[in-house]
């Protein structure tokens, strides 16, 4: 009697996978919420330095496992992680003519990077915020032709004066900017839909808009909640600032009509021009009487 051989199974591999599956594979090995690396200071206008990263505290060996596989761990590591970039140093190490030509050539990148940390220092040559938005554009141009609609710039890592210096250019080039909160500005760049947010300040004034009014005060008390102190400890000036534009919204309540006040700004559903007003003010340079 003769046995019949079973067929061989057929080998599956990762490469065979759904999409959906392998994604969720690539993201049981690949760090989340980590710093992925940082532009050199004296490189970023180079091609190369956007293209080799290195991962510290990680296993990356899948992104060795072949070009194809490399390619696609990449794009879920660069989008579930955030890449540092030291523009205004860069800037000033380079020169205000040679940034200018350099960021306005079209980079090679092989990665769409979906978010960015600016840490901008105090310029030493005439850079301005256009050379960031000059990179912003670029990164979005590289966005738009793999397909990927979305960039988040956080810019809570730089000077006060920068960072309303960002959202000024914005307006000022009638780019479309909108407010989805405060702390959060958006446009749209070559069909890609810019985030630049602030999450300090967004997540100072998602606590302190909710406060009652005795409590919406600076310095931060023992009645607040802990994760107010925990943002009073990093960004002290987010918190005080807050807390002055609520001082002086709650006035001019009282001395309107006294009555119908609200308790809490969360009482009303805030207009954009409103977001727009707390994230500006929040952003200026403090007054001697908020010091106090």
């Amino acid at each position: 009697m003769q046995s019949s051989a079973s067929p061989l199974a057929t080998k599956l591999t990762l490469i065979k996978l759904p999409t959906e599956l392998k994604n969720k594979i690539y993201g049981f090995v690949l760090p989340s919420g980590e710093i992925l690396k940082r532009i050199k200071t004296s490189e970023c206008v180079k091609t190369s330095a956007w293209n080799n990263f290195k991962v510290v505290r990680c296993d990356v060996a899948v992104l060795r496992v072949s070009e194809t596989i490399s390619k696609e761990a990449a794009d879920v590591l660069l989008g579930r992680n955030t890449v540092v970039l030291n523009v205004e140093e860069c800037c000033s190490t380079h020169g205000d003519k040679a940034i200018r030509a350099l960021s306005g050539r079209h980079f090679l990148l092989k990665h769409p990077y979906r978010r960015i940390q600016l840490q901008l220092r105090q310029p030493r040559s005439r850079c301005t915020v256009r050379c960031v938005l000059d990179l912003v554009r670029t990164i979005a141009a590289v966005l738009k032709e793999t397909g990927i609609r979305k960039l988040t710039v956080d810019v809570s890592k730089i000077s006060y004066d920068q960072t309303f210096g960002i959202h000024s250019v914005l307006d000022y080039e009638q780019m479309g900017v909108r407010y989805a909160g405060v702390g959060t500005v958006t446009t749209t760049i070559s069909s890609v839909v810019i985030h630049f947010v602030h999450p300090p300040l967004s997540e100072a004034w998602s606590i302190m808009s909710r406060l009652p009014r005795g409590l919406a005060r600076w310095p931060v008390q023992y009645e607040h909640p802990h994760a107010l102190w925990s943002i009073d400890v990093r960004h002290p000036r987010v918190v005080r600032r807050l807390a002055a534009f609520l001082k002086e919204y709650y006035d001019g309540q009282d001395g309107e009509d006294g009555e119908g006040a609200y308790e809490v700004w969360t009482d009303h559903v805030a207009s954009e021009e409103e977001l727009e007003m707390v994230t500006h003010f929040a952003l200026t340079e403090a007054d001697e009487d908020d010091e106090d």
